[in-house]
């Protein structure tokens, strides 16, 4: 998505200014087009990741139980 980008974002660190940095116009883009920015990145990641970012995957749980409930659905993956 980023060729040529070697840096690594840190846990606060703004992604607006972390792209900024790497390409002028690269932040605002980012800022303007997230929806676009999330399904470019969204294939790069995986669970293992996800898990490691505080409480994401309880909260991902939490959130998809949630709507299987309006749905009508019981959610077996709380686990």
């Amino acid at each position: 998505m980023y060729p040529g980008l070697k840096q690594t974002l840190s846990e606060y660190q703004d992604i607006t200014e972390f792209l900024e940095e790497f390409r002028e116009g690269e932040g605002k883009r980012f800022a303007r087009n997230k929806v676009l920015f999330a399904e470019q990145v969204l294939p790069h990641m995986t669970l293992v990741e996800l898990g490691a970012i505080l409480d994401l995957k309880e909260r991902a749980v939490e959130a998809s139980a949630r709507i299987a409930s309006w749905n009508g659905l019981k959610a077996n993956w709380n686990s």
